[in-house]
């Protein structure tokens, strides 16, 4: 059904239609759909860049700003002079310098609530956090080895898994550059996070603050610490994609001036992409519709194209039946038209000359059958008439009587009718006044038997079909047999065929003239009934049809009639009696 649907020519140029209307289209729309999702890509890379670079911005900003406090404090001179004491003589000096500490910082320390604590912290012992403190410096902190390389430079770093932000600085005596202590000031996260997440380009998604060791400073929830995890850069990349959770995360980097610090941005493409998701569908309703448009415009095109060759195959299919009176309707003047006016002309050429060769083949048939049906009644009548030449010799002149009334009787039968075809039983009864003319002949050394079903009897068969082979039986089977012999005549139906069998036991056929019996290059006059009846028949039916023999030397000779049964007419049965019926 599929190979059917494929090969067909209507449905191979509506399957053209179709590839040359909606694979353009989809095509297009898919790499607008590639390029477009490209763009969007692109797009948030910027935006977010921007939001990264103004988060950087507010930052830097914010850094600055304590750093502008870390500088007063790291260049007090009322500092600087508590920090270069070599000694204090009691903790009070040391709780009323953290107290002088503490007036000088006021003006700066008292509007910033978003200063967790200012510590200095000397190396002759000077500890201040806020006030007196007895906490002492650890010179082997890392943030100490980190704060001394830098040489008064600033130090950003986080403490408590991101929870403060630390400025330090290294404090140095102008004068002699002498390393006095530190100054650090410690910030919360959170003060910074809310201000920052504003500038977060999505609305879905994360935006980190992490070090260089990727723990989180600024958005520390815990799926922020997984995906920070997660997290792999190489120093070239700025922009890239991550895995998290069943979702494509796109990854924007923006590194925060004077720390080693870095904004990450992470956004799920499918937020990115959701403007794609209407433009596809958008796009697929499109294709649809185009889809739609461009079938029924196929079908009604295809339609109307190869209705004319449907017309023509039909006619084709008649002239495979015979039918050649069917002609093509001709609607147009193109390549089509040209076709039906061809096809015209040729199927009226065919049928005129179809009429012309069955009209002679006619003529050529009729006149070939009355040759070979005139061929019977000479051949017969020679070897009637010989036979009462024979008899009248022996002076039988009652046998004469007989057989010269056989023959009268079987001379009226033959002239009475003139029809090519009779029943089977108007051919038996030439059967059984030419078996009178035999048994008188043979002194009834020869008998013939009949044995045909009634039901046969109606069917019309060519006239001088069996009567011909029981003569070829009695002549070149029984006459040069010794002793009695016997003609069987059997008929039946099978199917669509009617087939008669003549069997004698007579003295057969020598098996090389039998292979050459019925052949037109062996037929001769000795057995001119066999090849004459079996020509006749080949004539009326067919080559398949005809006489079969088979014979066995010194045994006899079986014939078969083989006649087309659905070719033959019925007709009611003459009242007539059949010689020696069984």
């Amino acid at each position: 059904m599929f190979r059917t649907f494929l090969f067909s020519f209507r449905n191979k140029i509506l399957l053209i239609i179709l590839f040359i209307g909606v694979v353009p289209i989809s095509v297009t729309g898919l790499l607008a759909s590639i390029k477009f999702n490209h763009l969007l890509e692109n797009q948030a890379h910027e935006i977010t860049r921007k939001a990264l670079q103004q988060s950087e911005g507010y930052l830097s900003m914010y850094f600055s700003e304590i750093e502008q406090i870390g500088i007063f404090a790291s260049t007090n001179d009322q500092i600087v002079s508590i920090l270069k004491k070599d000694k204090f003589a009691s903790t009070y000096e040391k709780v009323a310098d953290a107290n002088e500490v503490s007036n000088e910082m006021k003006q700066y320390l008292k509007t910033r609530s978003d200063i967790e604590r200012m510590e200095i912290l000397g190396f002759n012992g000077f500890s201040y956090a806020g006030g007196y403190s007895n906490k002492r410096l650890d010179l082997s902190e890392t943030w100490v080895k980190e704060v001394t390389k830098r040489n008064g430079k600033p130090y950003w770093y986080a403490i408590n898994d991101g929870e403060f932000m630390v400025y330090s600085r290294l404090i140095t005596s102008n004068k002699f550059n002498e390393t006095l202590g530190f100054v650090r000031i410690i910030v919360p996260s959170y003060r910074l996070e809310s201000v920052l997440n504003k500038f977060q380009a999505m609305d879905k998604g994360f935006l980190l603050l992490i070090d260089h060791h990727l723990n989180p400073i600024i958005g520390r929830s815990q799926d922020a610490k997984e995906l920070t995890r997660s997290l792999t850069f190489e120093d070239s990349e700025k922009n890239g994609y991550l895995a998290f959770r069943g979702n494509r995360m796109l990854i924007t980097r923006y590194e925060v001036d004077k720390t080693d610090w870095m904004f990450v941005s992470a956004v799920p493409m499918n937020d990115i992409l959701q403007g794609t998701a209407q433009i596809r569908q958008y796009f697929l309703n499109t294709v649809i519709i185009i889809l739609l448009v461009t079938i029924t415009i196929a079908i009604w095109t295809t339609q109307r194209f190869t209705r004319p060759f449907k017309q023509f195959i039909r006619l084709m299919k008649d002239v495979e039946k015979n039918n050649f009176k069917s002609r093509m309707e001709v609607t147009t003047k193109d390549e089509i038209g040209q076709l039906a006016v061809s096809y015209n002309r040729m199927a009226q050429r065919v049928d005129s000359l179809i009429k012309e060769v069955y009209e002679q083949q006619i003529l050529k048939n009729e006149a070939e059958w009355n040759a070979l049906q005139t061929q019977i009644n000479p051949h017969f009548l020679y070897n009637t008439l010989d036979s009462i030449n024979w008899i009248a010799r022996s002076h039988k002149i009652t046998e004469i009587v007989k057989m010269v009334t056989a023959l009268s009787k079987l001379f009226k039968l033959s002239l009475s009718k003139t029809d090519k075809l009779i029943t089977v039983a108007e051919e038996l009864s030439y059967i059984r006044y030419y078996s009178q003319i035999q048994e008188t002949r043979f002194s009834d050394r020869i008998s013939i038997i009949v044995d045909v079903p009634d039901s046969v009897m109606q069917y019309r068969i060519p006239r001088f079909i069996l009567q011909p082979l029981v003569e070829n039986s009695i002549v070149h089977g029984l006459e040069r047999k010794e002793g009695q012999g016997q003609v069987h005549i059997k008929g039946a139906e099978n199917g669509d065929k009617l087939f008669f069998i003549i069997q004698d036991n007579g003295v057969g056929i020598p098996e090389p003239k039998l292979k050459t019996l019925l052949s037109m290059n062996g037929k001769d006059h000795n057995h001119l009934g066999l090849s004459n009846v079996d020509e006749r028949i080949k004539l009326l039916y067919g080559q398949q049809w005809g006489l079969k023999i088979d014979s066995i030397e010194g045994e006899g000779t079986i014939v078969e009639v083989w006649l087309k049964k659905h070719m033959l007419r019925e007709a009611p049965t003459d009242d007539v009696s059949y010689p020696n019926r069984r």
